[in-house]
């Protein structure tokens, strides 16, 4: 497989799928609730 020839192993593949499907639910559970960003914005970096 590809990503064996890549250097990846069944573990980093995990952690992969894992991290993917954290950021889906998240984005998810986010759209439906509206619940709003409870930190400041970071101010802006100087062009």
């Amino acid at each position: 497989m590809a990503r064996l020839a890549a250097g990846w192993t069944n573990e980093n593949l995990m952690d992969a799928v894992v991290a993917i499907g954290d950021k889906v639910v998240t984005n998810y559970l986010h759209g439906v609730t509206r619940v709003p960003v409870d930190f400041p914005a970071a101010p802006k970096l100087p062009a």
